[in-house]
């Protein structure tokens, strides 16, 4: 929880917000500095606002092509190698699906997981646990949806809490049944820092991103508009998860997670 809040703090708008507080209080005690405050707020906060910016700033995640449908059925990946869809968030509020269900930004890289298994024919590996500790872990929320895509057999992983998790209890359990590589499914903004994840752990990474955000549509790239905003703060915080990963987490293979009790065997 602290660790979210944090994050929510770091990024717009909420950061903008603290800069004019913190200008606010500093207005009697020395007003250039505030002054620099507002300017700073008001114009990162357009800035990040506007749709040509959102873009630039996804063009840096977005770094792997994506994979035509051709080329994935030519593709001849062996069977060592296990199709890993990573979690991306619930819906607590789904009362018409029982309590909860996956994210809209989930279901994107289920459809596109599903499609890619269609074509490859090679078994799914869903890795998403309960982040806050209630409800059922997003592994097993991500398999309930892949049944409806007709996949019934699903591995799981269902004790990460976030994308090192992911790729280091991910890293265990395809080491105990056998895969040496992974054809990984995540959005194409979530992409680098997720391939980064895994690589760092040891494991061998294709990259399947779905859902590129990199594109504007023509006549609507310098008005400022909240979904631009959404997608700069999105983009900031991959970079700043990265950042995190690089200097507080442990680059090597792990040997046991230490709550990863999974039951790979039993599929959902």
């Amino acid at each position: 929880m602290i660790r979210t809040i944090a994050t929510i703090l770091m990024l717009p708008p909420a950061f903008q917000f603290l800069l004019v507080f913190l200008g606010l209080a500093l207005w009697r005690v020395y007003r250039p500095l505030a002054w620099l405050c507002f300017i700073t707020s008001f114009s990162s906060l357009f800035l990040l606002s506007v749709p040509a910016v959102s873009s630039e700033l996804y063009k840096t995640l977005e770094i792997y092509p994506a994979v035509t449908p051709q080329e994935w059925g030519e593709a001849n990946h062996g069977e060592d190698t296990v199709i890993v869809v990573l979690g991306g968030g619930r819906d607590e509020n789904a009362y018409e699906y029982g309590g909860e269900t996956i994210h809209q930004d989930a279901l994107l890289r289920v459809r596109y997981g599903a499609k890619v298994a269609d074509l490859t024919g090679l078994p799914i590996l869903v890795s998403g646990g309960s982040v806050y500790g209630r409800g059922k872990p997003e592994a097993e929320l991500l398999a309930d949806v892949f049944k409806e895509f007709g996949y019934d057999k699903v591995l799981m992983e269902r004790s990460s809490k976030n994308t090192w998790e992911n790729a280091k209890y991910t890293a265990d359990l395809i080491d105990r049944l056998g895969f040496k590589r992974v054809i990984l499914v995540t959005q194409a903004w979530h992409m680098r820092r997720s391939v980064y994840c895994f690589e760092e752990l040891g494991v061998e990474v294709i990259p399947a991103p779905t859902k590129f955000l990199s594109s504007v549509p023509i006549g609507r790239e310098y008005v400022p508009v909240a979904t631009a905003l959404r997608g700069s703060s999105a983009a900031i915080k991959e970079w700043l998860g990265m950042l995190v990963y690089s200097l507080f987490y442990e680059a090597r293979p792990s040997l046991q997670a230490e709550h990863a009790t999974d039951e790979a065997n039993n599929p959902a």
